[in-house]
């Protein structure tokens, strides 16, 4: 969102599923932390996305959890308005959520295409 501004508009047809995700960081920014594997995690930011990306989702029981999306099983970013994304036709699909350690499975989470 552009500097200054206060709101965000949503606008959307009846029935149409959509969603925000929210990130903040600091003005600093740090490098990013490597796990065991030399895998690199945590928020996008002017330097690009790390190899495990922090987001949340919902474990076996349907709990909300936060873990880690591998970069590769993720979107680039979310397709404009006019390319479909939020039609009626745009479909939900799973997307793993890890630990930590890029390897342990402790949920899922969910992208819209």
């Amino acid at each position: 969102m552009a500097a200054g501004r206060t709101h965000l508009d949503v606008i959307a047809t009846p029935g149409t599923q959509w969603e925000i995700r929210i990130a903040a960081t600091d003005e600093d920014t740090v490098p990013w932390a490597k796990n065991s594997h030399g895998q690199t995690y945590g928020l996008p930011n002017e330097h690009g996305r790390p190899d495990l990306i922090a987001t949340t989702g919902t474990d076996p029981q349907g709990n909300s959890i936060t873990g880690y999306t591998r970069r590769a099983d993720t979107p680039e970013a979310a397709p404009s308005p006019s390319a479909g994304a939020h039609s009626p036709s745009s479909t939900t699909h799973d997307i793993p959520l890890y630990a930590v350690d890029g390897t342990t499975r402790i949920g899922t989470t969910h992208a819209s295409r």
